[in-house]
């Protein structure tokens, strides 16, 4: 049986929830680099702290920031937007690994005629 989520309109829901839901997202951005601060994530998006503290006073992330940090770190998007887990579904160096090691079967097995 497939469950269905309701959709839920981000707009819809009261300024404040959406204030403390950005600051939540902002937090795992930070998390998410490995950093110990927003001033910190001001270098990673090369903004300004206002500008960061702007997404929380309007209620909005944009998306940008998102993708960007997704594609840098891997972590996932529902983690970044949700908190949900996995928090991270592969890291560059574990891909470049894998590669690796999977080339070189590939190899053995042209090679042994696999």
């Amino acid at each position: 049986m497939v469950e269905t989520m309701e959709r839920v309109n981000f707009k819809s829901k009261p300024l404040e929830e959406r204030r403390r839901l950005v600051r939540l997202v902002v937090a795992r951005l930070v998390k998410a680099y490995g950093l110990g601060s927003v001033k910190e994530l001001t270098t990673v998006f090369d903004c300004s702290y206002g500008a960061i503290k702007n997404w929380g006073s309007a209620g909005r992330v944009p998306l940008d920031p998102m993708f960007q940090c997704h594609f840098e770190t891997g972590v996932s998007l529902d983690w970044l937007m949700h908190g949900e887990d996995p928090a991270v579904l592969f890291s560059p160096k574990k891909v470049d690994a894998l590669s690796l090691h999977l080339a070189g079967e590939l190899a053995s097995g042209v090679r042994f005629q696999l």
